[in-house]
């Protein structure tokens, strides 16, 4: 069953709560959270059910990206030489 929905899902280009959850492993209070404060893009058709774009979603999660030591330590050699 669990298979089925994934499949399903990464097909959908709108996605409901119930998708988001499933597709990054996070419970469904978490993303309401994320859309109370307004953290993560949504839409709410006439005031009814919440539904994200798939492409706005993956976006938020994949934001704030955090530096390896490696690249970290790349930078700073670069800076130092060049300077």
């Amino acid at each position: 069953m669990d298979q089925k929905i994934k499949i399903q899902n990464e097909k959908k280009e709108v996605l409901t709560i119930k998708d988001v959850c499933h597709l990054y492993d996070i419970s469904s209070s978490a993303v309401y959270k994320l859309t109370h404060g307004k953290k993560i893009p949504f839409y709410k058709p006439s005031g009814g059910k919440v539904y994200f774009k798939r492409e706005e979603v993956q976006k938020y999660f994949l934001s704030n990206r955090v530096s390896s030591q490696d690249e970290i330590d790349r930078e700073a050699s670069k800076f130092l030489i060049d300077k």
